[in-house]
């Protein structure tokens, strides 16, 4: 009860609630302060681990570096905002290249964490096909380099911010998630207004700052990383096989408001037409209410034939945006036999 932490949010009356608190827990003693000591970073220095667990399907690989930064440093923002745009998303730099661009992955992030009563450390987490490794991680290698050499852009920094400004907003549509919310925020050292200082903060925020703090807490050159399943012979053995072409296939839609999303989920090759499935999805969440452009990429094997394109898109709910090479359907019955032999020649799962 010493360091106890209770936050309340709604429509109440503080004498009334105060009053009821002492009584609850008047004869409730002992306890210890909150603790706020943190310990020493370790020193960071460029080191690999390959780890060889046989028979596995893919190779787990993790990158860090300790960044001493806390949740409390002025610095954490803008070094947030660089992270977000190099692997906080979906749509991060990471994921549009490696993932939707060259098809080289599921699923490639990078976060930063241990920054509540720790020096914080900094993450990439990436899981590749065996065959694919050494490609993946000489494309992981580049964007990480020109993020780090070149930088964000005004335009890129900008946009993050509105994601994150209006998603945080979002969050804050019940009592529970502020109360939630500034509880998360005292518990790490900052006051309980900071739930409405959080977003001008953000607002502050420029690319040249961004820029700097990706420069003073990260470092390309010392990162700690770890590979771990079936490991295989880099690529640069005379014995590799080049990579095989691909060919870039995006599905591109107007949609009424900003909580829609679109992913590819198949490649279908049927006859001499490539008919890419694509599922529509809200997030149910508010959203701003300006029509707004969706997008999702995949990379297929390319076969240097000119295959007509041909969009199937479930999940549509207005009766606008018609095209020529796109079919809104119900549901995968709509296409009836025409699938029946064709090549899967990509699937999201």
């Amino acid at each position: 009860p010493k360091s106890m932490l209770l936050v309340f949010a709604g429509d109440i009356k503080f004498e009334q609630l105060s009053a009821a608190v002492e009584t609850a827990f008047a004869d409730w003693n002992g306890g210890v302060d909150f603790p706020r000591q943190s310990v020493e970073a370790s020193p960071n220095a460029k080191r690999t681990e390959r780890l060889q667990l046989t028979d596995k399907p893919s190779v787990s690989v993790r990158y860090a570096f300790n960044t001493g930064l806390q949740r409390t440093d002025p610095d954490y923002l803008p070094f947030m905002i660089g992270n977000y745009i190099l692997g906080g998303s979906f749509h991060s730099r990471l994921m549009s290249e490696v993932r939707k661009e060259r098809g080289l992955t599921y699923d490639i992030r990078s976060s930063h964490s241990g920054d509540l009563m720790t020096p914080g450390n900094w993450s990439l987490a990436a899981s590749f096909a065996p065959s694919m490794l050494d490609d993946g991680l000489a494309a992981t290698d580049a964007i990480l380099r020109d993020w780090y050499q070149t930088g964000v852009s005004d335009e890129e920094v900008q946009t993050a911010i509105q994601t994150l400004s209006g998603s945080y907003m979002v969050r804050l549509s019940t009592t529970g998630s502020v109360a939630g919310q500034i509880h998360s925020f005292v518990q790490r050292g900052l006051d309980p207004d900071y739930v409405d200082q959080y977003p001008k903060l953000l607002r502050e925020i420029n690319a040249d700052s961004v820029n700097a703090m990706i420069q003073q807490y990260l470092d390309p050159k010392a990162l700690s990383v770890v590979l771990a399943g079936t490991l295989s012979e880099p690529a640069s053995n005379p014995k590799a096989q080049p990579q095989a072409q691909t060919r870039k296939l995006t599905v591109r839609l107007d949609t009424p408001n900003a909580g829609w999303d679109i992913e590819v989920q198949k490649v279908y090759r049927v006859g001499e037409t490539l008919a890419v499935i694509s599922q529509l999805s809200h997030s149910g969440e508010m959203a701003a209410d300006v029509i707004s452009t969706v997008s999702d990429s995949v990379s297929i094997p390319e076969t240097g034939e000119d295959l007509e394109l041909r969009h199937y898109i479930l999940g549509k709910t207005w009766n606008w945006g018609e095209s020529e090479n796109t079919s809104f359907i119900e549901s995968m019955d709509a296409l009836g036999s025409s699938l029946d032999g064709a090549e899967l020649l990509y699937s999201d799962q």
